[in-house]
């Protein structure tokens, strides 16, 4: 219906008629579902710029709908991680997504055993420094940052891993540290 209203203000655009006259043919013939007087000026701008196309411009942004096989299989590939927050939690939430069957993986209660940086990559720097004394905070810093670009590359993987077996064991323990009896 726009092209079509579009395609008529380019007519009347080659007829010479004003952006005035323009809106009053166009309110005429489609009355309520015509195009808004805006939107006349606008197109009869255009079409007096030389514009030639009655299609909408491009818009930068996500697309409005994409189905490639790519696509709809990355999307029937989610899981939801949930995160406790209470408007992830409503009744009407989980009903939806069961509908869709959407897979939830529920989120472990707190613990402060779940920082990643705790397992692999703090005791390894920890170890590394002991025993060596510093002159210097810049000096601690900047051997630290050393050791931690050192590590990176080599315990990547070991730590996910050991992350995942640390999630596991709090998961278990509904929240309780690993290292001691405490429940949070």
């Amino acid at each position: 219906r726009k092209t079509e209203q579009r395609i008529n203000v380019k007519f009347l655009v080659k007829l010479k008629k004003t952006p005035i006259e323009c809106y009053k043919f166009l309110k005429e013939a489609y009355g309520e579902n015509s195009l808004s007087r805006a939107r006349v000026f606008e197109w009869y701008k255009r079409f007096s710029e030389g514009l030639e196309s009655t299609e909408d411009d491009q818009r930068p942004g996500r697309p409005v709908s994409v189905s490639t096989p790519q696509t709809v299989t990355k999307i029937n590939s989610w899981i939801l991680h949930q995160d406790n927050a209470p408007p992830h939690n409503a009744l009407s939430v989980k009903r939806y997504l069961a509908a869709r069957s959407t897979p939830v993986l529920e989120y472990a209660p707190y613990s402060p055993d779940l920082a990643p940086c705790d397992f692999f990559l703090f005791p390894k720097i920890k170890s590394a420094l002991k025993g060596i004394r510093f002159e210097s905070m810049e000096e601690v810093k900047r051997k630290s940052a050393e050791l931690q670009m050192l590590l990176q590359n080599k315990t990547s993987s070991i730590a996910l891993t050991n992350e995942k077996n640390e999630w596991n064991g709090v998961w278990r323990g509904e929240g309780s540290t690993l290292k001691g009896s405490i429940r949070l």
